[in-house]
């Protein structure tokens, strides 16, 4: 039975190429879906799921390997410029913390209605490394303001 003015999980899988659903290792995931007591549906779940999960991907991506070269520009390579690149290095950090805070918020407010889950190595890991990023950036923050 489908429950009504709710929202209910749906999972999908799909081989493209072949009309046999034989092995979809990459091509699987799952969804919400609300169905309301006048009968219409939403229709665009999955693409809101798709969209939740590239901005998280797109994110992190651009925050843990574009941005680091902003890091390590800053401090390692053009630190003889002078010292007010540490304020673009520490704007850096925070500009990361930033991202990767948003991002895990996009998948923990899409998927999680308790917020604070565990459902395979890769949320754990992210949740590591929110926190880790987090002393990191006030460890450094802290460290250059007593310098």
């Amino acid at each position: 039975m489908i429950p009504l003015d709710s929202e209910f999980s749906m999972i999908y899988a799909e081989v493209v190429g072949k009309s046999i659903l034989d092995y979809h290792n990459t091509d699987y995931g799952f969804f919400a879906l609300k169905v309301s007591s006048d009968g219409s549906d939403n229709t665009n779940a999955k693409a809101q799921s798709v969209l939740s999960e590239l901005l998280h991907a797109f994110g992190m991506w651009f925050a843990w390997c574009l941005l680091p070269l902003g890091l390590v520009a800053s401090n390692r390579w053009l630190h003889h410029k002078g010292d007010r690149l540490q304020y673009v290095h520490s704007a850096i950090g925070v500009f990361i913390l930033c991202i990767t805070l948003a991002c895990e918020l996009i998948i923990v407010i899409r998927y999680s209605p308790d917020g604070f889950f565990y459902d395979n190595l890769h949320t754990l890991f992210g949740w590591l490394a929110l926190v880790m990023v987090t002393l990191v950036v006030i460890g450094g923050l802290v460290a250059y303001r007593f310098k």
